[in-house]
């Protein structure tokens, strides 16, 4: 089984290869599927912000939420996809206006450890 973890520190890109290099590397993870539907960026910086001080490394999350995500809006009373011509939501077209977006970079995750 090999792989290859990716990342950015802010500052550099690094890797880690898995069993290529014969690196043990430890994923603590925390699932927030709901972090873009349910929360305004005050509140996601915020919960970054706490899942970093406890040295969480990844955090999940899902674009299109399974209840009702493509109809609900968000905190900004906005959907994740814009309406086609017939009134249908179009996955071709995203709606990039989120007001929440990019709270993620404005909050550093536990990253690797220099040696």
């Amino acid at each position: 089984m090999g792989g290859c973890v990716r990342g950015f520190d802010g500052q550099r890109q690094w890797e880690v290869f898995g069993e290529a290099r014969r690196l043990a590397i430890f994923l603590l993870a925390d699932t927030a599927w709901e972090l873009f539907h349910r929360l305004n960026r005050e509140e996601a910086v915020e919960y970054l912000a706490t899942r970093a001080s406890q040295r969480f490394t990844v955090i999940q999350a899902v674009a299109l939420s399974e209840f009702d995500g493509l109809s609900a809006p968000n905190a900004y009373g906005r959907t994740p996809l814009l309406k086609d011509g017939s009134g249908r939501y179009d996955p071709a077209q995203p709606d990039l206006r989120g007001a929440g977006a990019g709270a993620g970079a404005s909050v550093r995750l536990y990253g690797p450890v220099k040696k």
